[in-house]
């Protein structure tokens, strides 16, 4: 069974390559450059993106993406 995480300020996903290597799966991620989010769906396709400011997202919102509330 896969550990989730969330990535929070996740770039183009490099630190989450390392942690899928590990055994661990992207539930949900949170980016807010466009370009770095494009990257996150064509390499991550079955990982909700979540694009935009992190401050202006609620906990609730990443928790429910993520399955894990």
């Amino acid at each position: 069974m896969q550990k989730k995480l969330i990535s929070l300020f996740s770039g183009a996903g490099g630190m989450d390559i390392g942690f899928h290597s590990m055994g661990f799966f992207t539930a949900v991620a949170v980016e807010q450059d466009p370009s770095c989010c494009d990257t996150l769906r064509i390499n991550m396709p079955d990982t909700p993106v979540i694009e935009g400011d992190i401050r202006s997202i609620s906990t609730q919102e990443i928790l429910e993406l993520a399955q894990l509330k």
